[in-house]
């Protein structure tokens, strides 16, 4: 709190925008307040928000401080701020599971790869085998680029079942993402009903936003992926879970690496 304190009045007010992590009541709330008012109701939610309110620190502010700083630092974007995964960072901080496309890991717990599964399940039949046979085009092209071993490869069959179309599409996204373009998703087994959110960027570590939605693919599932796409799955979750905190971190180191999330 000392070093947001020490910043100058632009990023401080960077670091103290509760826009990043509030529901969408408290952010209708704080429209038209200014001044001594704004002051109280940002005093009001983060007393809300104290996880031991007979100390000093409130340590959910403290967390948001951290996840600030890191989505600044790992996460830049051309607007001087963070992209589309600092958005996600900063309200439901790590995730438990990160894929890319330059480093494929399929879910590696029992929790990731059950939400996986609810996931793939949520969807109708119709686009899970879309999917599926995109995931295998990726996969093959990821193979050949070095980033997965060609035993890793992806082979879909019609009526294979559960089992096979959930390992047929393991280490990538549910969401569709153009060929040739670079993507990343986030998967958190504990936020809702669970949360896959898909990335992707033009550029090599580029910023990332969300993929565009499907359109025109003669596969009868635009609907499908308007209804999944990325933010309007985040708006709804939004609505149901603004944000997380998990208490359990013994430390808050000052940077992060993306080594330092683990599946």
């Amino acid at each position: 709190r000392e070093y947001v304190t020490g910043l100058d009045a632009h990023t401080r007010s960077i670091y103290e925008n509760i826009l990043t992590i509030s529901n969408p009541e408290e952010t209708s709330d704080l429209t038209g307040l200014d001044g001594a008012a704004r002051t109280d109701y940002v005093k009001r939610f983060w007393q809300k928000r104290d996880p031991t309110p007979v100390t000093d620190e409130n340590e959910r502010r403290v967390e948001h401080y951290f996840r600030v700083h890191n989505a600044l630092e790992l996460y830049p974007s051309d607007t001087g701020l963070w992209d589309r995964r600092g958005d996600i960072y900063l309200r439901y901080g790590d995730p438990a599971h990160i894929s890319r496309w330059n480093n494929i890991r399929v879910e590696g717990t029992t929790t990731t790869l059950a939400a996986k599964d609810r996931l793939l399940q949520s969807l109708p039949m119709a686009a899970q085998q879309e999917i599926a046979e995109a995931i295998g085009d990726a996969a093959h092209e990821a193979s050949l680029g070095g980033y997965l071993p060609r035993s890793g490869q992806r082979g879909f069959t019609p009526g294979g079942g559960r089992e096979q179309m959930l390992d047929a599409v393991v280490g990538f996204p549910l969401y569709p993402v153009p060929r040739g373009q670079f993507w990343e998703y986030w998967l958190y087994p504990d936020v809702a009903a669970g949360l896959e959110v898909t990335f992707m960027t033009s550029v090599p570590d580029g910023p990332m936003d969300y993929p565009p939605p499907p359109e025109g693919r003669g596969r009868g599932n635009d609907a499908v992926w308007e209804a999944q796409h990325p933010e309007k799955i985040l708006a709804e979750t939004i609505a149901v879970e603004s944000e997380v905190y998990r208490s359990e971190r013994p430390t808050i180191a000052v940077t992060l690496d993306h080594a330092d999330f683990r599946g």
